[in-house]
């Protein structure tokens, strides 16, 4: 290729570039509006309970309220579940926090293998996910009483 096809195509690059450039900037608005848990007409109350009631912004912004009662119902097995492992893990270890900014710390939580039916203990290192997180010996105390049925979901 000679040198003046070459300067065309680069030049043909560059605007190319520039007008994809153009294009992700108009794409990405400034004033990101946050998304906030939208009203629901099923309220999930403290102790798990569903039942139909009016909006409030203190169990909307919690994430206690979804649209219908099966969504509710749902999510509510789910924070039950939550909360019994993390009330078993503060009772062992009241203290811990995990240091995500150390990624040679691993941090334990429990999973449900659906595969053998069976409480396991998981370790992360940098992702945290939406799980209860404890030391390796209170998981693994946790886990064996899921397990053995001595820690009721």
């Amino acid at each position: 290729m000679d040198t003046q096809k070459k300067r065309e195509v680069i030049t043909n690059l560059k605007e190319w570039i520039s007008e994809i450039e153009a294009d992700i900037k108009a794409d990405i608005k400034d004033d990101v509006e946050p998304w906030e848990s939208p009203p629901g007409g099923w309220l999930i109350d403290g102790s798990g309970e569903v039942y139909k009631a009016s909006s409030s912004d203190n169990s909307r912004l919690f994430g206690h309220e979804r649209p219908t009662e099966p969504l509710a119902l749902r999510a509510a097995e789910k924070m039950k579940r939550f909360n019994v492992m993390q009330a078993y893990i503060d009772k062992y270890a009241p203290d811990y926090e995990p240091d995500w900014s150390n990624e040679n710390e691993p941090k334990f939580c429990p999973r449900y293998n659906h595969q053998t039916g069976k409480w396991v203990r998981s370790v992360g290192f940098r992702f945290e996910g939406v799980n209860p997180y404890g030391p390796f010996d209170v998981i693994d105390g946790l886990v064996d009483g899921l397990n053995r049925g001595k820690v009721v979901l």
